[in-house]
């Protein structure tokens, strides 16, 4: 896919989009680089559009994220802006992971 966009075959809208078939995860690595990355399923699927804050307190992050569900794609919608957001607007959440438990709670 990544040759497609760069020839101009195609564009991201028809690559970047919601995939039922591939996971929704978070994945955690150590800054200086040492252990096992941290990979932990989202309590439900969506496209992480990108995230406001993230830190660390103890055993656990604090995640705050705009997330796009099944519907979003990178359509040219309106022609000004690389999103269809209208169709599949974002919604903003705050996780609370727990990376020794593995356990997710989160609010919209």
């Amino acid at each position: 896919n990544a040759v497609k966009i760069l020839s101009g075959a195609t564009g991201p809208e028809y690559n970047m989009k919601y995939n039922d078939s591939l996971p929704s995860q978070f994945i955690f690595l150590n800054k200086d680089g040492t252990g096992d990355p941290i990979i932990l399923d989202t309590p439900f699927p969506f496209h992480m559009y990108h995230f406001g804050t993230c830190y660390k307190d103890g055993d656990n992050v604090v995640l705050t994220t705009t997330a796009l569900t099944d519907g979003f794609d990178m359509s040219w919608e309106h022609r000004y802006w690389l999103s269809n957001m209208c169709k599949a607007p974002g919604k903003f959440y705050r996780f609370d992971i727990n990376l020794k438990t593995g356990s997710i709670d989160h609010v919209e």
